[in-house]
């Protein structure tokens, strides 16, 4: 995390803007040692601004959490215009598990999907066992000349 924080202050794409967003999947809940790091590199971790503790994406052991980040450095802040999780995968009871191939101890066999299943369906529902993460951006003002 920080040095992905370091490479993004070097301006790796040379655009010359110094609005940055990091987003996607980052194996860490927002307290870890990671997401902190971003944070006091002066990250805002949108989730947590927009929604505060009752923001998540991910559901595991009965617990509610995201691993799945949307952190905007100053900069780009105030082109944000909101946050939302869109809840189509995390709160899908086990028994509609897209990837659960292993009968445990605790299920019915009735509970247990084959694996030789076509897991495709054409809809967004139940697509991972997160919740994707939406974020608004306004960037309809011109860029400044630098």
């Amino acid at each position: 995390a920080i040095a992905l924080a370091s490479y993004l202050a070097t301006d790796p794409t040379m655009s010359g803007d110094d609005k940055f967003l990091i987003i996607g999947d980052l194996n860490a809940y927002k307290m870890e040692n990671a997401i902190q790091a971003l944070v006091n590199a002066g990250y805002t971790d949108l989730i947590d601004y927009y929604h505060g503790a009752p923001g998540y994406s991910y559901l595991y052991d009965g617990q509610l959490g995201y691993l799945d980040h949307a952190l905007a450095n100053g900069p780009l802040l105030g082109k944000v215009t909101g946050v939302s999780e869109w809840h189509i995968n995390a709160d899908e009871v086990p028994l509609f598990d897209y990837n659960d191939c292993i009968q445990d101890a605790s299920e019915q066999s009735f509970e247990r999907i084959s694996c030789s299943s076509d897991l495709y369906d054409a809809t967004a529902i139940r697509a991972s066992d997160h919740d994707p993460v939406l974020i608004g951006l306004d960037l309809s003002s011109a860029p400044s000349a630098s």
